[in-house]
């Protein structure tokens, strides 16, 4: 499970990037290796 801190940073920067407008592409968790990774902006590449 991820941490706290991971937790409010995932929101924030989600929120960051919905009040600017740019579409999130992928969002994952990898339990495994405990990271997170949002791909997110114009284009999808």
């Amino acid at each position: 499970m991820p941490t706290e801190i991971q937790k409010d940073t995932v929101r924030f920067v989600c929120q960051l990037l919905s009040t600017l407008y740019q579409p999130i592409w992928l969002f994952r968790y990898n339990s495994r290796q405990n990271y997170i990774f949002i791909l997110a902006g114009q284009q999808e590449g």
